[in-house]
């Protein structure tokens, strides 16, 4: 109930600010993706497959890219690196998109160190581009342990991934 009211509250905030500032209206639209991400996660946790919140919550967040990047907001902002980071938690942990989500956090890395994200002292940007590398080792990790788990149960192949395949260039990266 809490993440539906909230949902309410910040795509009135969407609609107000439409002739706002690009960082207001990509605060709000990362915001609305992690409430959807949010019911998401716990559907999952029911056993409940909710496409309305996964898709909700990807096209949030994939508006909020598609804002920053046709606006030209360097990659260094720390809304828009937000914005990246809680897309790859959704494709991993809720799309199980696992290639696609740490695709997306390669590049990030990327882009980051061609254009010294890093060098620019920022402890706020720091941190996040540090979830990026955090979340990427946690995930590489996982998906040897399953491989090998697969191995030893002795199963060939791997799950069907029904999501379509990350395009990195739709997300401007």
């Amino acid at each position: 109930k809490f993440c539906h009211d909230t949902i309410t509250v910040v795509e009135r905030n969407i609609d107000s600010c439409v002739s706002g500032s690009i960082a207001t209206r990509m605060f709000w639209l990362k915001s609305l993706g992690d409430y959807w991400r949010y019911l998401a996660e716990v559907d999952r946790e029911l056993g409940v497959k909710s496409e309305i919140a996964r898709n909700a919550a990807e096209s949030a967040y994939r508006a909020a890219i598609e804002l920053a990047g046709s606006a030209g907001v360097p990659i260094a902002d720390a809304v828009r690196l937000g914005a990246y980071l809680n897309y790859s938690v959704l494709l991993f942990e809720v799309l199980d998109d696992q290639q696609g989500a740490m695709k997306m956090c390669r590049a990030i890395l990327d882009k980051a160190a061609a254009e010294g994200v890093r060098d620019a002292n920022n402890p706020e940007i720091d941190l996040i581009v540090g979830y990026f590398d955090k979340n990427l080792a946690l995930w590489e990790d996982a998906i040897e342990a399953e491989e090998e788990d697969e191995i030893e149960r002795d199963m060939l192949g791997s799950a069907s991934n029904v999501h379509e395949e990350i395009d990195l260039s739709k997300l401007h990266l």
